[in-house]
């Protein structure tokens, strides 16, 4: 790469990132709803024209903030598990402003589909590698997967709008006893039924 096409993409890249935490403070403060592209380059400092160069609209600069958050968590060549949970945990921590947007209480749906689709297809894969007899299956894999994804991104929004209370070693290691073992686990008892 050239000395000026890494000055580009220098650029590039600090203009996107400045307009990702305009658009943060803004949504923190007023809600995405009420965010104009308008608001978010004059807290960028970055002009429309700008903007407009990377982005249709405030609908695909998250878009495009969501991809390139999921890129970041690489392939699901990991199996799931505490090793894998706990960078998809770090990664959240890190990102934290963000995904509370994303996944908090005011989410935003298309969004979060597409978090969930990255976890559900992480999950799939570790259970289609399990060994198990679809004839003695009582619920559906497909409805197996969407119970599991769920029920960790709904844990995870709680972890995020309560302000990370546990550590991402901690959730990693509880998420998958809760997932296979449910309450019994979580209340260290035995729950046969409710």
């Amino acid at each position: 790469m050239t000395q000026n096409a890494s000055v580009l993409d220098l650029r590039v890249r600090r203009t996107r990132m400045l307009l990702r935490n305009a658009l943060i403070e803004l949504t923190v403060e007023q809600g995405f709803a009420a965010v104009t592209v308008q608001q978010i380059t004059e807290r960028a400092m970055v002009n429309r024209a700008t903007f407009y160069r990377h982005y249709t609209d405030k609908y695909d600069l998250v878009m495009s903030n969501v991809r390139e958050l999921v890129d970041e968590l690489g392939p699901y060549e990991e199996p799931y598990g505490p090793p894998a949970l706990r960078h998809l945990l770090e990664h959240i921590v890190e990102h934290a402003k963000f995904y509370r947007i994303i996944l908090g209480k005011d989410g935003m749906a298309p969004f979060s589909a597409h978090i969930r689709s990255y976890v559900e297809q992480h999950l799939r894969m570790r259970l289609e590698a399990m060994t198990y007899d679809p004839a003695r299956m009582r619920v559906p894999l497909d409805l197996c997967i969407s119970f599991m994804a769920n029920a960790m991104l709904g844990t995870i929004t709680w972890w995020l709008e309560h302000d990370l209370p546990y550590t991402a070693e901690q959730m990693a290691l509880w998420l998958p006893q809760l997932n296979v073992h449910g309450l019994s686990y979580g209340l260290g008892t035995d729950i046969h039924h409710i």
